[in-house]
């Protein structure tokens, strides 16, 4: 298990290739997830083509799951960022699903969840909320897109305008990152909110890990979207002691050189 881990903190697998298409709402049950990016003045929102299903699937899996997307390679991206305000760049990643069970994924910063999630009323609410918002992205988009760029925040489909509260201050934590979070140590995390289709119940909170290591989303220093488990402290350690055998290595033949 920990050379798997080893492996999975060392190279990403890249699951999440772009393919063009709008995001799917949820019209199986399982939504796709998104990543939206803002800051004051504009924003980006990015379909990961990862379904809800798919991703909750392959973290039960045996090994260490990861995912990655290259938001730089796409041109919408980097006609983002290079106008944005870095210092206020928020960031989130989301998914709901509307079917039988009312379920919303979504990034949370560590330690920061209350006891108790919303009342089912509240949780659908979310939900739709979300799906609104995934609508109003899908008709931003240009044709056989699968991403939007917005420069003004009065679009429907400006980012900010969705919030980092989860849908106009109804949720009780703060879903969003920043720049600093740019690592599998300071990332985000990811937690699994489920509430009943009917009623007034409390939801179930589940923060999401894969063979026991909570999962990590961050955002790198080359604006790849990264998931992929905490390793172990010793995991850490092995891998950095590895690096550093590399490193004395290529310097030994540079040397020699």
């Amino acid at each position: 298990m920990k050379l798997k881990l080893i492996a999975a903190a060392a190279v990403l697998a890249a699951t999440g290739a772009a393919q063009a298409a709008p995001i799917d709402q949820g019209t199986d049950g399982h939504s796709d997830f998104i990543f939206s990016i803002w800051d004051t003045t504009r924003s980006y929102t990015a379909n990961l083509n990862l379904q809800q299903n798919v991703f909750t699937a392959a973290v039960a899996a045996p090994g260490a799951y990861s995912f990655s997307r290259a938001l730089s390679a796409d041109p919408l991206f980097a006609a983002f960022i290079s106008g944005a305000n870095l210092a206020e760049l928020t960031w989130n990643v989301l998914a709901a699903e509307s079917l039988s069970g009312r379920t919303i994924h979504q990034t949370y910063t560590p330690g920061t969840l209350p006891a108790e999630a919303q009342t089912a009323t509240n949780g659908r609410g979310m939900v739709g909320t979300i799906q609104t918002f995934m609508g109003r992205v899908n008709d931003a988009m240009a044709p056989g897109g699968n991403s939007v760029f917005i420069t003004s925040t009065t679009a429907p489909a400006y980012a900010g305008n969705f919030g980092c509260f989860n849908n106009f201050a109804t949720q009780e934590f703060n879903n969003c990152g920043t720049l600093a979070n740019n690592s599998v140590a300071t990332g985000l995390g990811l937690v699994v909110e489920t509430y009943a289709s009917s009623g007034t119940s409390r939801g179930l909170f589940t923060p999401l890990s894969d063979g026991g290591l909570p999962m990590s989303v961050y955002l790198d220093a080359s604006y790849n979207l990264q998931m992929a488990p905490v390793p172990e402290p010793e995991t850490y350690a092995m891998l950095l002691a590895g690096l550093g055998l590399m490193g004395a290595l290529a310097r030994r033949r540079q040397n020699k050189g």
